[in-house]
């Protein structure tokens, strides 16, 4: 069964490197003004956040089989503690796949909270062009931070974290 959650848990990893990939070419299709390339790896990301669920699912039954063996509440097992009685080559590979598996979920978080900025961005200067199309003057709102609209995003801040 080590073996197995093993087997998921790298898949899953794989999964979040594909995960970031899609959102970094996202963040440059945004940059480079390219919106049209958006939809497409969107469809991209939601395939792999389907194998994801599919990997979840899995993961999940192999956790509650666990829990079972070691005769803790099915629900309450965590890796850690699967990983302190693992034995041998099992706990240094799911120890392995712990950090990874933290580490790239870190960085799918922070492409994606960059993403948010940037698309809210487009938003704005899309609501801009219409406004000054159509003569009109739109209303005024106040974001969280008490200024009108959303911060502006420079390129430099961005390009600096890829």
């Amino acid at each position: 069964m080590l073996s197995e959650l093993t087997e998921v848990l790298g898949s899953e990893a794989q999964v979040l490197d594909d995960l970031i990939s899609a959102a970094v070419d996202k963040q440059v299709a945004l940059l480079a003004s390219r919106a049209a390339d958006v939809p497409d790896i969107a469809e991209r990301e939601e395939e792999l956040i389907s194998r994801m669920r599919e990997m979840e699912a899995r993961r999940f039954e192999l956790a509650s089989g666990l829990a079972a063996l070691m005769e803790v509440p099915d629900g309450s097992l965590t890796l850690s503690s699967v990983i302190g009685s693992a034995a041998g080559e099992h706990a240094r590979r799911l120890s392995e796949l712990r950090a990874l598996l933290i580490a790239r979920t870190r960085r799918l978080e922070e492409v994606n909270r960059t993403n948010a900025l940037l698309l809210a961005q487009s938003l704005d200067i899309a609501a801009a062009w219409l406004e000054a199309a159509s003569g009109r003057k739109a209303n005024a709102t106040y974001g969280p931070n008490g200024r009108v609209g959303l911060p502006h995003v420079g390129v430099s801040s961005v390009s600096a974290r890829l």
